[in-house]
């Protein structure tokens, strides 16, 4: 559960945009947010992690073509 994908320092949010747990959350205003869906299963993760996240044991990689849109 623990493969680093490359050139992190180059994508704004890290792992994140790169996770099967990771969802895109907007508000009315127009924000957008990241949420680690794997913080319901453990909480020792945060809801929404300060980004970018360079490491996370929880990181599970999306199949190709499914990364978080931005």
């Amino acid at each position: 559960m623990n493969p680093q994908p490359p050139n992190l320092s180059r994508d704004p949010i890290g792992l994140c945009g790169q996770c099967h747990y990771c969802r895109l959350v907007k508000n009315a205003r127009g924000s957008q947010f990241y949420l680690c869906q794997f913080s319901e299963i453990d909480p020792r993760y945060a809801r929404y992690p300060r980004l970018p996240v360079l490491r996370c044991e929880a990181f599970a990689p999306e199949p190709p073509g499914q990364a978080v849109s931005q």
